[in-house]
């Protein structure tokens, strides 16, 4: 464990019973016994109060990415261009979904959240929504530190549209 983070483990029991005694009005010689429970205090998970200190902060995969889309429904191939527009708020992920797939263009929107990965890499879940309220669907992948966000997916059955499968591959 770093010194780091040794140090903000160990101050956590400090802080609780700084807390915990200012919520009893300070320190009493004829307090409770040391196994009964104070009256009034929380109880501290201090697994919870320590783990997002030690949790790196999310990469910024801010951007606008470009590159290929391959829809499988039914046994059958489709092949099509993607364009996301990431915006970021912290761990928060939103933005545009726009494929191009034979012609048709479906231009889609997505909300998630990205946690740092692996090699600098970031991991990335999103929920894809139709704005129409039609198709809908899922998606995790990575975004590495040169740019690359691949990853793959699935969508619901929707009107004529069987239930689907995809991959993609974009370059920032």
């Amino acid at each position: 464990m770093s010194s780091l983070a040794h140090r903000i483990v160990s101050s956590v029991p400090l802080a609780v019973a700084a807390l915990a005694l200012a919520a009893c009005g300070g320190i009493s010689r004829s307090g409770p016994a040391a196994d009964q429970t104070l009256p009034n205090a929380p109880a501290v998970d201090q697994a919870r109060v320590v783990a997002p200190l030690l949790e790196p902060a999310p990469p910024n995969i801010v951007g606008t990415y470009t590159g290929t889309l391959i829809i499988t429904a039914d046994g059958h191939h489709l092949n099509g261009t993607l364009t996301i527009g990431v915006k970021q708020q912290g761990k928060k992920i939103n933005g545009t979904w726009d494929a191009v797939v034979e012609s048709q263009t479906e231009d889609l929107n997505f909300t998630g959240t990205v946690k740092a990965g692996k090699a600098g890499a970031a991991r990335v879940k999103m929920k894809i929504t139709d704005p129409s309220g039609s198709c809908d669907g899922t998606a995790t992948g990575t975004v590495t530190k040169a740019g690359a966000f691949t990853g793959k997916g699935s969508g619901q059955a929707c009107g004529s549209i069987p239930k689907f499968t995809f991959t993609f591959k974009t370059q920032k």
